[in-house]
């Protein structure tokens, strides 16, 4: 079946019917024009995969294989998939990068209640296209555990690094490449697979305009103020529009 991704047309030869129900809102209403990826896997993937995951339907770990595809073909076609949560408030998405438990969840609620319309782009694995030097995120089906997102895209207005810490406190980041590795070494690519070469295909990220990066270090982010918490970054940014 083909479906419509990232704004791109891609095919997915799954076996099991757990993808195509995973996917369904994203099919595409054209089933027959070239597309720009095709995803299938081998049986040595889905082995070392299973291996890997032990516990879960065949149709989970077909799943995880074929997204890992999907990814490792992108940066040829200008596209990422970032391991983060991304919100869209006021026509602009905010990205919100961290480990597991610094807050990528916390800080969804937080904008989703104080800070309104705010919608969830993608709460996990969303994709990021890099074009004539600006970015913009788009909804996937791989939306992580709370199945948070939407078919949707918005131009990237700023990345976030999430820290934990004894206080609350939000810095703007004078370069971003210290925080490289923690995701190239952790994630590959900022994602769960490790394509080749993933900074060659992160650079354009980590050049982007200092002034739309930041970090936040938090103690207790559900106990901050809501104007700390959810500090819009176009309050940061509007200057040097």
């Amino acid at each position: 079946m083909i479906y419509e991704i990232a704004g791109l047309r891609v095919k997915i030869e799954n076996k099991y019917d757990f993808t195509t129900k995973f996917c369904q809102e994203y099919l595409s209403e054209d089933q027959l024009s070239p597309v720009s990826i095709v995803a299938k896997i081998t049986d040595e993937e889905f082995e070392e995969e299973k291996k890997a995951s032990p516990g879960y339907s065949d149709g989970y770990i077909e799943n995880i294989c074929l997204y890992r595809s999907i990814c490792r073909q992108m940066p040829t076609l200008g596209r990422i998939l970032l391991h983060c949560s991304v919100l869209e408030y006021d026509g602009n998405a905010y990205a919100f990068l961290g480990r597991s438990g610094t807050g990528k969840s916390t800080h969804t609620k937080l904008w989703l209640k104080y800070l309104s319309p705010t919608r969830v782009i993608n709460g996990d694995k969303p994709v990021l296209e890099h074009s004539e030097g600006n970015f913009i995120a788009y909804g996937t089906p791989w939306m992580g555990k709370e199945r948070w997102g939407t078919r949707a895209k918005s131009p990237l207005k700023g990345l976030c690094f999430l820290e934990q810490a004894k206080v609350n406190a939000v810095k703007p980041l004078q370069s971003v490449k210290a925080y490289l590795p923690m995701y190239t070494t952790e994630a590959g690519m900022c994602i769960s697979f490790r394509p080749v070469q993933p900074r060659k295909a992160l650079s354009p990220i980590w050049v982007r305009d200092s002034g739309r990066v930041i970090a936040i270090r938090e103690g207790q982010p559900e106990k901050a103020p809501a104007p700390i918490a959810v500090t819009p970054f176009s309050k940061m940014t509007e200057a040097r529009d």
